[in-house]
C-alpha cells in the first residue's frame, strides 16, 4: 500500500453500505479473480477496464448500481468517463478517510 500511495495524489477509502455482508463477500471473491487484467482507459460504450469501471462492473453483478459518469473533452481523451469521486456522491456511501 506504501508503494501504491507514493505515486498518488488523492486517496479516499468508502464504506459501501448498500452491500450486505455478504454481497461484500462476493464483490471481494470477484475483484479477485479479475486481478491481473490489462488496464484500458475508454470513455463509455467502448471496451474498457479502469479502477472504477471494474468497481462499476463488479458491483452492478451483485445489485443496481449507477454511478454518475462525467463528459471529458480533451485533444487525446473524450467521452464520458467514471471518476472515483462518483463514489463519493453516491447513496448510501459512508466516506472513511479522505486524502
Amino acid at each position: 500500500m506504501r508503494e501504491f500511495l507514493a505515486h498518488a495524489r488523492d486517496f479516499g477509502a468508502v464504506r459501501m453500505k448498500f452491500l450486505s455482508e455478504e454481497q461484500k463477500a462476493r464483490l471481494a471473491a470477484s475483484l479477485l479473480r479479475r486481478v491481473g487484467e490489462s488496464f484500458t482507459l475508454r470513455p463509455r460504450g467502448e471496451a474498457n477496464l479502469y479502477c472504477t469501471t471494474l468497481l462499476e462492473q463488479e458491483i452492478s453483478k451483485i445489485t443496481e448500481f449507477s454511478p454518475q459518469y462525467f463528459e471529458l473533452n480533451l485533444a487525446v481523451l473524450g467521452g464520458e468517463y467514471l471518476a472515483p469521486k462518483a463514489f463519493w456522491h453516491y447513496g448510501g456511501v459512508e466516506i472513511l478517510y479522505e486524502w
